[in-house]
């Protein structure tokens, strides 16, 4: 086919390039992609800046910014602007206000395929969100979700089946197999600490504030117990008061972000993610990846991980009574928790490769190649 005489150009774009999940997918991509078959850049709707621009420029990647994410006419223009110079083949978006960016921008500067991204189960109240999508969506388009919850979620707010494809987000799992772990010092432990980890962004939707609810009643039967928050984000000073608050600060730690965050799960005992949404839960892999038993919300996504008396516990989102029973349940019992993170590592190995995601994101780019799209008129 005409594709195979040349590189096929590849633009990846998000809202941002911060420390998020869905800026480690296009990371992933971005430099797992085959070189031989595929030219990558990434572009962003806010300021090329934040731990993936760095990485993605490290690894010699060209890396656009738009300046913000607001869904103005002048990003639009921007972004057309660069498919008429650049003429890509491929134009994959992720999340949402990249998405209905990319696809106006499509309307000006058409590619020969269009792709956008799901990547979480929205649980908020956003009618404007889901009208937008269908009213923005673009002939030939296919609409990637990473979990099977997702995709069923995206077809219940009025995206057709047929438009749908289900990738599920990979990690490099021997990262997290092989890591040596931070010794407890650098997080001022001492040796015997007993860590749970939190690991993600600092936000209402990754439900930290329900973990520290529930951590009295975990340290006041284990107290060795130690909870390091991995992250930054808007609600860390909440965070940090409420531990005050609750008077469990000596027994929690803000770690902040982390370079090297394999290191961290491979001094951790059990990981925790208490989301009250999630689309797929990037934690749960990196931690069955790390034979970490996990203690996470029966949510979207996490529930797909994360299986109930397996590789870990799954809690109802937002309760801290369920979710300080099953922190203490395995804490009290380190040889079951060893076993269900082994069990943890073999699922992870088999499902959540970042070889088998690029895998299927590249069958598709070739499917859509192939076929030509209904946007391919320039």
């Amino acid at each position: 086919m005409a594709a195979e005489l040349k590189r096929a150009k590849v633009l990846l774009l998000t809202t941002e390039l911060g420390g998020g999940g869905a800026e480690r997918i296009v990371y992933e991509l971005a430099t797992h992609l085959p070189p031989e078959r595929y030219e990558v850049r990434v572009a962003c709707l806010a300021p090329a800046t934040g731990v993936y621009a760095g990485k993605l420029r490290e690894r010699k990647v060209p890396v656009t910014g738009f300046g913000a994410t607001h869904l103005t006419p002048w990003r639009v223009r921007r972004l057309a602007r660069l498919l008429r110079e650049w003429r890509p083949d491929v134009l994959h978006a992720h999340l949402w206000h990249a998405n209905v960016v990319a696809r106006r921008a499509a309307r000006r500067a058409p590619v020969r395929a269009l792709v956008t991204t799901v990547h979480v189960a929205e649980r908020r109240w956003r009618p404007w969100r889901f009208a937008a999508d269908r009213a923005t969506l673009q002939p030939g388009e296919v609409v990637v979700c990473v979990s099977e919850g997702a995709r069923r979620f995206t077809e219940s707010r009025g995206i057709a089946a047929d438009r749908l494809r289900v990738v599920r987000n990979g990690i490099d799992v021997d990262r997290f197999g092989e890591a040596r772990p931070a010794g407890p010092e650098v997080f001022g432990l001492d040796a015997g600490a007993r860590v749970v980890l939190c690991a993600g962004r600092l936000d209402r939707q990754k439900g930290q504030d329900v973990l520290l609810r529930a951590w009295p009643k975990v340290v006041g039967e284990e107290p060795w117990a130690h909870l390091v928050l991995a992250g930054e984000g808007p609600t860390e000073r909440k965070l940090r008061h409420l531990a005050r608050k609750l008077r469990i600060r000596s027994s929690v730690r803000f770690a902040g972000f982390q370079r090297d965050p394999e290191r961290l799960f491979a001094l951790a005992e059990i990981v925790v993610a208490p989301s009250r949404w999630e689309g797929f839960g990037l934690v749960a892999a990196e931690a069955g990846a790390a034979s970490k038993p996990v203690v996470a919300s029966r949510v979207t996504g996490l529930e797909e991980i994360v299986l109930e008396g397996e590789t870990g516990h799954l809690v109802p989102p937002g309760d801290a009574w369920a979710l300080s029973d099953a922190l203490r349940s395995l804490l009290s019992a380190p040889t079951h928790a060893r076993a269900m993170g082994e069990a943890g590592r073999a699922r992870a190995y088999s499902l959540f490769t970042v070889e088998r995601m690029v895998a299927d994101y590249a069958a598709l780019y070739e499917e859509m190649l192939e076929r030509g799209s209904l946007l391919d008129n320039r």
